[in-house]
């Protein structure tokens, strides 16, 4: 299962409350007083965006930089351009990353490259309509079960 985490950039606690009661357990925060502000509302996990090491994929010389800092390091990459190759060849060379979801589009290219995705989300809106929407569309793609044909064989 993909890590998914909120940004939450200003304490606005509808905002918070929305994203928690849409299951969010997760929030990334700027400023360092938020924190003890959000844990009153829900018991969640926070971290500080200086936890997360940010990096701007510029071109393919990137690549093995990417895979070298993704192993000790919560890694989110962003892209000066386009975003779906990058993301393919970082995730066969086996590369953890999480990204910055701003709509439902961004959700389809993370979950989908490769069948495998990215490693993590990070929800960055900051309205709560667009947040409900994404969050929606990933607890949808939580309950998806793949079911097999079968045949009965035998009842006892």
């Amino acid at each position: 299962m993909k890590e998914v985490w909120i940004k939450i950039s200003d304490f606005k606690k509808e905002f918070i409350t929305t994203a928690i009661e849409q299951g969010a357990k997760n929030f990334l925060i700027e400023q360092t007083d938020f924190k003890e502000k959000i844990l009153t509302l829900a018991k969640v996990n926070i971290l500080f965006k200086k936890d997360f090491y940010e990096f701007t994929y510029r071109n393919k010389n990137d690549e093995d930089k990417i895979v070298e800092l993704s192993k000790n390091n919560k890694l989110i990459l962003k892209s000066a351009s386009w975003e779906i190759i990058p993301w393919e060849n970082l995730i066969a060379k086996n590369a953890d990353f999480f990204v910055y979801i701003k709509n439902k589009n961004d959700l389809k290219s993370a979950y989908g490259v490769l069948e495998k995705g990215v490693a993590g989300l990070i929800i960055d809106v900051d309205k709560e309509d667009k947040l409900r929407e994404i969050l929606a569309e990933i607890n949808n793609k939580k309950v998806k079960i793949k079911l097999d044909e079968a045949e009965i064989v035998n009842v006892k």
